[in-house]
């Protein structure tokens, strides 16, 4: 009534509303992952006194694993050798120019399957120690930074002398 402005309403643009949701939820992600390391940090520092802790709970990571492999090569192994007696019999059967028999056939199908399910579990096992040793070496870099440690040295390894 008195010709003064009451309210004043602005209206984004699609464009705009959509900008500021991403600027709105990568603002979000961001102090999410702030939280979460800092969290990481301090389970960090009080799970571990120094590195050697952090080595030796690695080793006990990998002992796990290596266990598994360990077993897995000792099956492979095992049916190996039963997948070379079926091929001997196969082999056998060609000689004495007869028809290799449909159960032998399958039979050394399913060995060789088995032979590659073991291998495929094998090679995962490998990959998890890979992942174990990264993840425990980041947690060690990440403790030296925390502690204000001074990096780590690269790892030299002395001259081989030769026998002369």
């Amino acid at each position: 009534s008195r010709g003064m402005e009451k309210k004043k309403t602005t209206y984004l643009t699609e464009e705009e509303r959509l900008a500021q949701a991403n600027e709105s939820e990568k603002k979000e992600d961001d102090e999410q992952k702030s939280i979460d390391q800092k969290r990481r940090d301090k389970a960090l520092l009080l799970s571990y006194a120094d590195e050697k802790e952090i080595d030796l709970a690695r080793d006990r990571n990998l002992v796990a694993t290596q266990a598994q492999i360990d077993g897995t090569l000792l099956r492979i192994k095992s049916v190996q050798g039963r997948l070379d007696g079926l091929n001997r019999q196969s082999e056998g059967y060609i000689k004495r120019k007869q028809a290799i028999p449909a159960d032998l056939k399958s039979e050394i199908t399913q060995t060789e399957a088995e032979i590659g399910k073991f291998q495929g579990s094998m090679a995962k096992s490998r990959q998890e120690l890979e992942t174990i040793k990264n993840r425990f070496e980041e947690d060690k870099k990440r403790f030296r930074e925390l502690k204000g440690l001074p990096p780590a040295a690269p790892r030299t390894h002395a001259p081989v002398k030769t026998p002369q």
